[in-house]
This record gives C-alpha cells, structure tokens and sequence, in this order.
C-alpha cells in the first residue's frame, strides 16, 4: 500500500510503502496537519485522521522518536472502525508497525543491556511467557480460518458449476458476487491477524515492564509474531488466488453460453480451445487446493504444537478443492 501527501510547497510526494512513511515522520516532513491520500484514492485529508498515519505515529514515538503531534485524539486500537471500513488500511498499518517494534527493539539501549545480562537466550520463565503468546496466535488464526471454510461452504460454488446451474445466468452472477466477497473475507481475516498481533506485542511489553523475570519478552514475542504473520500472509494470498480462479471460471462460463451443453452434468464444449480454456480454470482450483495443503503440512512440521488445543471440530480442514471437496493426497 503506498501514501501520497503533500508537502510545504504543495508538491505532492510519494510514500511507497509504511517504512517510507515512518522515515518522514520522523524527519518532520509529515506530520499530523499534513495532507495524505492512501492507495489510489483521489481526495486528500489531514494526515491525523488516517488510521494508517495513526498506527505510525505511535510506532516512532515508542521506538525512541520524537513525539508526533496531533490535534485529532489517538484512539484504542480496538474502538476503530478500521475493521468494518478500512480493513486494508489497518492491514497494512498494522504490518508495518508490527515489523518496525521488531526492528527498533533489537537497537535500544535497554535491550542491548538485557543481551549484556542475559547471553544464553530466553529465560525458562521467558519462554513459558512466549508459548503461550504463540499458541494464542496460532489457535485465533486456526479458528478464523475454520470460520473462513464455513463461510465458502455456504456459497455451494460446486454445485453452481454442475448441471442446469451452468447455464444459470442468474446463478453465475451470484457466484461472482461471492467471490468478491470471498476476497473481502480473506484480508478481513489478514487485517484481524495483525490487529491481534498488536494486541499480543502491548501485552508482552506490559508484562516485561512489570516484571524483570520476563526481561526480553518483547522482543522475542516480536520476532515470533512477524514469522507468525508471514504465515498468515501466505495463507491470505492463497485464498486470494482462489477467489480469483473462482470469478474467472464464473465469468468464462458467462461468455461462452451458446458454445456448450450439458452431459451429465458437465458441459460439453463445441470448440476444443474453449474446452481447454474451461478444464484449465477449473484446474487451477486443484492447483490452489494442493498449494494450501502443503503449506499447512509444513507449518505443522515446523510448528508441531499448532492447534493441539483445539478441538477436531474446530481446526480447518486445509486442502480441499472448492468445485470437488477435499484435495486428493
């Protein structure tokens, strides 16, 4: 995601990504009463009402940077609107201020003392500490995705490509409707992740300023948390390309009407090339299926706790193939 302000000369300047955000903050070059558009978006507004300019300020000021004014009142992350209005926003505010607490924490003084005190790694008492934040990430992002799975069963796309439903014009467009909100769904779940990731990175800092025990804390709960979110990243992209293949496999079997009949409950194209085109978007929904399946499988090998609390019912069902059920071992 990247952000366009404007700066003293009305000049407009281009931020391609948080990071470049976050090094003009703290050059003074934005500030709160600074005009900014995000993405594409036409319209500019002060910067201090941009949940992602927000989510920034608050990064530099807790890793050491001069204090970022702002005559709009910081809210709670959890009183934003940003997950019913702007999910992307938070999305990508939320990464980028998880991975910046990353990085600053491991050059501030004092957790160069706690490496000076502490040279053997996380304490017992640390790591029992850092578990339980992994375990409580790792189990809320099984859960959404199980209740992500319960939603695409819902939508029945295979029986929408079947039979008489294929030359359902009606029908079809409904089936792209959903995938747009299957895309909607996916980066909702993205957005809540980081959200819950924030959450999780104040609690650790909370806990090691109230107790020396748990000296380090923080910075390790950061490290695990951005690995975390790389995985969910991943996941999020790969349903992505699933609601694409499914809008495109909606939109071809439009197009192409007339050109097909249907033969027990498969259509039968008049042209070969049109045949191809249709086995190959149908295809690429095996492809995702078998792509999803393999990355839980490799997840569960390098994190072999992950949903060992949860039960049967509620752990997602990863691999199975929207048009034919579950993906084929």
């Amino acid at each position: 995601m990247r952000f366009r302000y404007r700066d003293l000369r009305g000049k407009v300047v281009v931020l391609a990504d948080v990071a470049s955000m976050l090094r003009a903050i703290r050059s003074g070059e934005l500030t709160a009463d600074s005009y900014l558009a995000v993405g594409d978006e036409k319209n500019f507004q002060r910067a201090g009402l941009v949940v992602a300019f927000q989510q920034a300020a608050v990064a530099v000021s807790r890793s050491g940077g001069p204090p970022v004014s702002s005559t709009v009142p910081q809210l709670r992350w959890h009183a934003r609107k940003g997950f019913r209005i702007g999910a992307a926003i938070v999305a990508v505010a939320a990464a980028g201020v998880l991975a910046m607490l990353r990085l600053q924490t491991i050059g501030r003084e004092h957790a160069r003392q706690y490496a000076a005190v502490a040279p053997t790694g996380p304490t017992r008492t640390v790591q029992s500490a850092l578990s339980s934040i992994a375990a409580e990430f790792g189990d809320s992002a099984a859960l959404a995705q199980h209740r992500l799975e319960e939603w695409i069963d819902r939508q029945h796309f295979s029986d929408r490509f079947r039979g008489s439903a294929l030359h359902g014009v009606a029908s079809l467009r409904a089936v792209r409707a959903a995938a747009a909100r299957y895309r909607q769904a996916a980066d909702s779940l993205l957005a809540r992740s980081q959200s819950f990731a924030l959450q999780l990175v104040h609690r650790a800092d909370s806990a090691e300023e109230a107790d020396t025990a748990l000296s380090g804390l923080l910075s390790s709960a950061e490290d695990v948390l951005v690995e975390w979110q790389r995985e969910v990243t991943t996941y999020t992209e790969i349903q992505r390309v699933a609601a694409i293949s499914i809008d495109s496999l909606a939109a071809f079997v439009l197009s192409h009407q007339q050109s097909f009949a249907i033969r027990e409950g498969q259509p039968v194209f008049l042209s070969r090339v049109d045949a191809a085109r249709f086995r190959e978007l149908a295809g690429n929904l095996e492809t995702v299926a078998i792509r999803e399946k393999a990355w839980a499988a490799a997840l569960r090998e390098r994190r072999p706790e992950w949903m060992n609390t949860l039960a049967e019912g509620d752990r997602p069902r990863f691999g199975r193939n929207v048009l034919s059920g579950p993906a084929s071992n």
